[in-house]
């Protein structure tokens, strides 16, 4: 996957308090596959009010993978797999550089990408995920979802 591409996961957050807001995946992400995912060039970034603190570490990204299978009965089920993954704050210029526009004196921008001792993590959910390959109809379901925790700072600070 393609870097930029990858910080489609950008989003818009406001707290009104303290809290925790999962975010969902864009529209832009609907074509990503578990196939083509490269989960070292996977970037997330929030574009929030200046007014909101997040939490230091207070990042994680879920990655699931569902699918349907057919019971000897003729029903349905779903299979799902899971991970929440730490992420880890990217600061650098050169990270920070395509986002740029949408820093302003009313949004800041913060960039994450997959903690990197999280990775082998991802890999063996994939792993178990591709393995399902030829075992089922094919039917199955990424999902990507950012959880922040944050407070909203008290005005005049």
């Amino acid at each position: 996957m393609h870097r930029l591409c990858a910080m489609a996961l950008a989003c818009t957050v406001l707290l009104a308090g303290c809290g925790s807001v999962p975010v969902s995946s864009l529209w832009k992400l609907r074509k990503l596959s578990l196939e083509t995912l490269e989960p070292a060039a996977l970037r997330a970034a929030v574009v929030h009010s200046p007014s909101l603190q997040l939490a230091p570490n207070g990042a994680v990204l879920t990655v699931a993978v569902s699918r349907q299978l057919r019971l000897a009965n003729g029903a349905h089920t779903t299979e799902r797999l899971e991970e929440k993954l730490p992420l880890q704050a990217l600061h650098s210029s050169a990270d920070m550089r395509p986002l740029i526009e949408h820093e302003s004196p009313q949004s800041t921008v913060h960039l994450w990408r997959i903690d990197p001792a999280a990775l082998p993590r991802l890999q063996a959910l994939r792993t178990r995920a591709m393995a399902w390959k030829g075992t089922d109809d094919g039917k199955r379901e990424l999902t990507l979802g950012v959880e922040l925790a944050g407070c909203q700072k008290a005005s005049g600070t």
